[in-house]
């Protein structure tokens, strides 16, 4: 059980590193914590180019059928790669 949180801890810190690369408004992030997605300053092409360098990082492919509350936070996608065994 505590390796899959230390897995999801890492990913949630390189999840961070492409949320930053992604985003053009660069207000600093939180360093520690969860980071609402919403509130992490992207524009709708940040949100493009952050789902794409996840994909390409993790070598996964997004479902279209993706639940909802998936995308919500840093945290959440952390959890979701971590199941996938990313």
């Amino acid at each position: 059980m505590e390796m899959t949180g230390t897995r999801t801890r890492q990913i949630a810190a390189e999840l961070k590193d492409l949320l930053s690369q992604a985003r053009t408004d660069q207000v600093p992030l939180p360093a520690d914590g969860d980071v609402l997605l919403r509130e992490a300053g992207l524009s709708s092409l940040d949100t493009v180019a952050f789902l794409v360098l996840i994909e390409d990082h993790f070598g996964i492919t997004f479902d279209d059928d993706l639940p909802e509350d998936t995308l919500r936070s840093v945290s959440s996608i952390a959890r979701y790669l971590a199941d996938l065994g990313a």
